[in-house]
């Protein structure tokens, strides 16, 4: 986040920054995530996906995952999650 951006929105504002620029994800029932704001994939397979957010990564680890619908800059993944992080590698 820039400083610009930092003077606009307080950590309250999450919803905001996605539209800044920023990303959000959302997991519903540990079966499905729905990722805002991404700019790619880096990797792709049945236990892992990450996805390219400015600098960084979105990692989804889980089983049968597959991406149920992508756009732009906002994908659905579906399957078993198991889990969901940013990472900067």
């Amino acid at each position: 986040m820039t400083s610009f951006e930092k003077e606009l929105f307080s950590a309250d504002d999450y919803d905001l920054l996605s539209l800044v620029g920023g990303f959000k994800f959302s997991v519903f029932s540990g079966k499905f995530v729905v990722l805002e704001g991404h700019t790619g994939i880096r990797k792709y397979e049945k236990t892992e996906i990450i996805f390219r957010i400015k600098n960084r990564f979105v990692k989804i680890l889980g089983d049968g995952l597959f991406i149920k619908q992508m756009t732009k800059n906002f994908a659905v993944v579906s399957g078993d999650i198991y889990s969901c992080e940013v990472s900067d590698d």
